[in-house]
């Protein structure tokens, strides 16, 4: 339990709020590190061993809402179709884990709707202020490039998927150029104003798994 002591000086409600906060944060990612270990250990008992040769323990640690959570989980060798070795690790597929890095999705969201409104460096205020996190505006920027990167690799993959070509319309040549240039840039700017096109990229991706974004 949360200690207090009278002898403690310039203690104000205010002061008393962040205490118990972070306790909680910091009790809440203690339970989140047993859940997971004490998942990781019943897939190993109750897994197919003779698909699943268990290679050892990875320590990791997730940046969570709560706050940073180590913990290690069991990664397994395993056989594709082709004969060729794989690896994974079980608990991740159970848990259907989305992340981006060591980042878990639900900080990464926290982080998009703070961004589309406010410049990196007051994110990284608001972060430290509303989640048990300490990210500087370097942090918040590389996760949103890393994030653009992805949702770029994503369409990429989509639009090709769409448009198949055949050998001939691959190999036909064509007067009228069917490539165009497309402009980027670093989004979003900072400090720049909540314009409708930011908006729109707030509501698109804020209540949405990164992983399960599509532009079909």
């Amino acid at each position: 339990m949360y200690e207090l002591s009278l002898n403690d000086k310039g203690m104000t409600f205010k002061e008393l709020e962040k205490r118990i906060y972070k306790y909680a944060c910091d009790e809440a990612c203690n339970a989140l590190k047993s859940i997971l270990e004490f998942l990781d250990e019943k897939l190993l008992n109750e897994r197919d061993s003779k698909v699943y040769r268990n290679k050892g323990r990875k320590q990791t640690c997730l940046r969570t809402i709560m706050g940073n959570v180590e913990y290690s989980r069991r990664i397994y060798e395993f056989k594709l179709e082709d004969g060729k070795k794989a690896t994974k690790y079980l608990l991740d597929e159970y848990l259907g884990m989305s992340t981006l890095g060591n980042v878990s999705i639900n900080l990464v969201e926290t982080i998009l709707t703070n961004v589309t409104e406010v410049s990196f460096r007051k994110t990284s205020e608001n972060i430290k202020t509303m989640c048990n996190q300490d990210i500087s505006a370097q942090g918040v920027w590389n996760i949103v490039q890393t994030l653009g990167e992805k949702i770029k690799s994503d369409v990429i993959d989509t639009v090709v998927a769409k448009l198949p070509l055949t050998v001939f319309q691959a190999n036909k040549e064509s007067n009228k150029c069917k490539v165009y240039k497309c402009n980027s840039a670093q989004i979003p700017y900072s400090g720049a104003a909540a314009t409708l096109g930011r908006k729109i990229v707030r509501d698109l991706c804020g209540l949405k798994s990164f992983s399960d974004i599509s532009y079909s």
